[in-house]
């Protein structure tokens, strides 16, 4: 019985690390996703974050990918 709850403990440990993981991942992608931004368009407004704050991460890879296709803020958040 041992060995049984000790194989599940672990699973659930590494299951916890990975999610860890991909929300640190997530996290700094995003924080990237906002420095560029606010690099190229200026302070963003609270709306821009929000909508940012709730990005998966393929929908902050097609915001990275559209940066510099863009040229307004409004045509760059279209992308969400």
């Amino acid at each position: 019985m041992e060995a049984t709850e000790s194989t599940w403990a672990d699973r659930m440990r590494q299951q916890g690390r990975e999610q860890g993981i991909e929300q640190g991942a997530l996290r700094a992608k995003r924080e990237i996703v906002v420095r560029l931004a606010s690099n190229r368009f200026g302070a963003l407004p609270d709306e821009a974050q929000t909508r940012l704050a709730a990005a998966d991460g393929a929908a902050l890879d097609r915001l990275l990918d559209r940066l510099l296709q863009t040229s307004t803020l409004d045509q760059w958040l279209a992308g969400l």
